[in-house]
């Protein structure tokens, strides 16, 4: 069983932030697979909305946080204890400043930087679960916290809808391929590349 936890602040004020994209994707892998026959009602604890899906012949828990961001851990933890996910199979959907509007990194393990979200999570379970972030960043004059909370550009929110199904796709990749191959797949590409490369065929 796999744990997919998309990172953001619940709310209609921070649906549209970049800060959200977390939440957008979860959202674009449950349609991805309703499109394929899945029923995913969702459930909702204090902490948690999540629905229980089937991809292939895999368990998927699709959550997204209903904590905050600098609590995500609590409604983390939540799901791993009661479903009983190996940190392996725990995968954190997060926005990334330092990464370009469309880029994508895929990374087993590693350090929660400054990012408020991975902090909590590496708080309550530590740093070994698999990372899928997602570019955001952009030139700014503005500081990172008012940055990040900031909605999308004109230019990036006509390709937005693009981006979160391509990160979509790379997520459902690393349980039918694996992290390896999704790393090999999507690691320092834009999704901008992927669409020329599209065209030109």
């Amino acid at each position: 069983m796999y744990l997919f936890a998309g990172l953001g602040n619940k709310g209609k004020d921070y649906a549209l932030t970049r800060h959200n994209i977390g939440f957008m994707v979860i959202d674009a892998v449950r349609e991805i697979l309703l499109k394929e026959g899945e029923t995913l009602s969702l459930k909702e604890t204090k902490k948690s909305q999540y629905a229980l899906a089937q991809f292939k012949s895999e368990k998927i828990i699709l959550l997204k946080p209903q904590t905050f961001m600098n609590l995500s851990g609590e409604s983390v933890l939540e799901m791993m204890s009661y479903f009983k996910i190996d940190k392996k199979n725990v995968f954190i959907v997060v926005d990334d400043f330092d990464l370009p509007f469309g880029e994508v990194r895929i990374k087993p393990k590693g350090s929660a930087g400054t990012h408020n979200g991975l902090k909590s999570i590496e708080r309550h379970i530590g740093q070994d679960y698999v990372r899928l972030r997602c570019g955001i960043g952009a030139e700014t004059q503005s500081p990172i916290d008012q940055f990040v909370l900031s909605a999308f550009s004109g230019d990036e929110m006509e390709k937005l809808s693009a981006f979160i199904r391509f990160l979509a796709k790379a997520a459902l990749d690393m349980v039918e391929q694996g992290v390896p191959f999704a790393m090999n797949r999507y690691n320092k590409k834009s999704f901008l590349d992927a669409v020329e490369e599209n065209q030109s065929k």
